[in-house]
C-alpha cells in the first residue's frame, strides 16, 4: 500500500522529470541573440531584462509542491506544505 505522502512525492518527481526531459527550445526568439547584443558590454545586464524573465518563467521548473523557502522551515511547512499536500491529493 502506498501512503498519501508517498503518492505526492512520486507525483512531484514525475513532474520534475517531465520538465527536465522536455527538451530545450532553441528557436530564434528563445535564443534572444539580439537581446544579448543589446545588453552586452561592461554595463549590460542580460539577466535583468524582461525577455529573460519571461523565458525563465516558461523554462525553469518551479515546484507547485515545494516552492521556495523564504522563511524558516517550520513556518514554511505549516503555511505551505501541509496545505499543498492536501490540495495536491485532491487533484490526483
Amino acid at each position: 500500500m502506498v501512503s498519501y505522502e508517498h503518492l505526492v512525492d512520486m507525483d512531484e518527481l514525475i513532474n520534475q522529470r517531465r520538465s527536465i526531459t522536455g527538451g530545450i527550445t532553441t528557436d530564434v526568439d528563445s535564443l534572444a541573440l539580439d537581446s544579448i547584443a543589446q545588453c552586452s558590454g561592461p554595463e549590460g545586464n542580460f539577466f535583468d531584462s524582461e525577455r529573460t524573465k519571461q523565458f525563465m518563467k516558461r523554462d525553469v521548473y518551479y515546484s507547485e509542491f515545494c516552492g521556495r523557502i523564504e522563511t524558516s522551515y517550520e513556518d514554511f511547512y505549516e503555511k505551505h506544505i501541509a496545505v499543498s499536500v492536501t490540495s495536491r491529493l485532491e487533484g490526483i
